[in-house]
């Protein structure tokens, strides 16, 4: 899955091969799935989740349903982590969580001072309602390289409720100012 242009998560490559799951919302982010995935019926479920900075895919494997979210963490509003505690109790198998989540905290990158902001308090109250937890890159490396010179942080992120089932590499952030992650699991057979 690759996500973009806001949330730079996921796949590098050939665009011919990605398929967009059509919404008519404006939105910040985008969802894309590889064609490779078309036998898992990847299927964008407004029906669940209708907000601008949220996308939620389900997958399916066999007859389970499997959600993946796309978010944008707007950081003065934090209106997508809001909607999405709101909406809990009807989004069933959450398995992964990606984008940019505009909350830069030491839990997340061991490069910075021990400093645990609201924002990044919020995102992990809300991981734990889902069960999902925060799985780290191979090699650590930063995702943000912000265009005004400011240090590069780690913004873009990935939870899932199996990490050892994940390998996680960041890419090339080229002319973006974020880089995007690209992953693999051994989940999906």
């Amino acid at each position: 899955m690759w996500t973009g242009p806001v949330s730079s998560i996921g796949y590098l490559g050939n665009p011919s091969v990605l398929t967009e799951l059509i919404r008519i919302a404006p939105e910040r982010s985008h969802t894309y799935v590889h064609k490779r995935m078309s036998l898992y019926r990847p299927g964008f479920r407004s029906d669940l989740i209708s907000h601008l900075d949220i996308n939620l895919v389900t997958i399916w494997q066999g007859s389970t349903p499997y959600n993946l979210i796309n978010v944008y963490f707007d950081p003065v509003h934090h209106s997508a982590m809001h909607h999405l505690f709101d909406k809990h109790d009807v989004i069933p198998n959450v398995f992964l969580m990606v984008g940019d989540f505009n909350a830069p905290s030491s839990e997340f990158d061991t490069w910075l001072c021990p400093s645990m902001p609201p924002a990044s308090c919020l995102i992990l109250g809300f991981n734990l309602s889902f069960g999902i937890q925060y799985t780290h890159p191979f090699e650590h490396s930063y995702t943000h390289f912000p265009q005004n010179k400011r240090s590069p942080s780690i913004l873009d992120l990935l939870f899932t409720t199996h990490p050892s089932e994940f390998y996680i590499a960041v890419g090339d952030h080229s002319k973006s100012d974020h880089a995007p992650l690209i992953f693999s699991t051994s989940m999906l057979h």
